[in-house]
């Protein structure tokens, strides 16, 4: 189950809920759950501990239990985090996965538990004069944006005068291509991104087309810096590798999100990238806004596992080798 984004410091109430391997009705375990806390791939646990029973007198099989996702507790900002369930019923022993990832914490006040009160007549406690209701306010704040017509009125013999005249002989000397430009100096621009993000791709001294469409949420992954100091990708909706179906593989495009490293830079190139052995083949498809974008085809054989990696270059110039693993079904 992904459990979302948490911020440090904060804590998790994580559950676990165990049925009759036979009946699938909900049924204790043989014993507690146990539980474990994975960083990343580090196959180290941070924590480990047993789940308690949870209102037992009223339902079965429902287990919780509570962690703190502190410093001191080895947790840190940027990073993805496995929670491994284990419980056992009649003999049979069964895992369950959470993932979650822990970001920077939010604004806050600067003094602990510090609110705006509003009394029962939407009166704001504690500031006196004509403000001191929510509406007011509102009505203030519309007040402010609203300009007169007179405002808005504009001397057309102050615009003329405020533009500079330019020689004729000036213009002649330009192309008709460089008077274009001069004039709308972004009307053909080739823009990418959203918002305050967005940029305009004449800008960047990207050697590779730029890739739209993205890939299939299965095949979505994000970059993590790993204990070591390498660079791992895995999946974005749930953590682990890339899965494949034994027999063909079709064009199946591959999406890196490069944010956790680069935060909002675009990624420049993309790499000709490697598999580790096997039939499975891949090819960089190119840069897109803030992933790289790769192509898996060729053969993928039952239960195999591979590695692919790639070098990724941002706009920075910052050349990053990030891999991430592909594992086939057994059937």
């Amino acid at each position: 189950m992904n459990l979302g984004h948490w911020e440090l410091e904060q804590t998790l109430t994580f559950t676990a809920t165990t049925h009759n391997p036979s009946t699938l009705l909900a049924q204790d375990a043989d014993d507690p759950p146990t539980y474990r806390v994975y960083e990343d791939e580090n196959e180290t646990p941070l924590l480990t501990g047993s789940m308690a029973l949870f209102d037992a007198a009223n339902t079965d099989g429902i287990y919780t239990e509570q962690i703190v996702l502190s410093a001191a507790n080895g947790f840190e900002v940027g990073k993805t985090y496995f929670i491994v369930k284990t419980a056992t019923v009649d003999s049979f022993t069964g895992n369950a996965v959470d993932v979650l990832q822990v970001l920077e914490a939010s604004l806050k006040p600067l003094v602990a538990g510090r609110k705006l009160a509003v009394d029962a007549n939407n009166r704001i406690e504690g500031i006196a004069g004509t403000l001191n209701t929510l509406d007011a306010l509102d009505a203030e704040q519309d007040t402010q944006h609203v300009l007169t017509r007179t405002q808005l009125t504009v001397n057309t013999d102050d615009i003329q005068a405020a533009i500079t005249p330019v020689a004729a002989d000036a213009l002649s000397s330009k192309t008709a291509a460089e008077s274009t430009v001069a004039i709308h100096p972004t009307g053909g621009a080739n823009m990418a991104g959203e918002g305050a993000n967005a940029k305009n791709l004449d800008d960047l001294s990207a050697t590779q087309p730029r890739v739209n469409k993205r890939a299939l949420s299965a095949y979505r992954l994000r970059v993590s810096t790993m204990s070591d100091g390498t660079f791992k990708a895995i999946r974005a909706d749930g953590g682990g590798p890339v899965r494949l179906r034994p027999g063909a593989v079709d064009g199946i495009a591959i999406e890196i999100d490069m944010r956790p490293i680069g935060g909002e830079t675009f990624v420049k190139t993309v790499g000709a990238p490697t598999v580790s052995a096997g039939s499975i083949t891949a090819a960089a498809l190119g840069p897109r806004d803030t992933a790289a974008m790769i192509e898996l085809d060729g053969t993928a054989t039952a239960s195999e596992s591979r590695t692919v990696s790639v070098l990724v270059t941002l706009e920075t110039d910052e050349v990053i080798l990030v891999t991430f693993d592909v594992v086939v079904f057994a059937s």
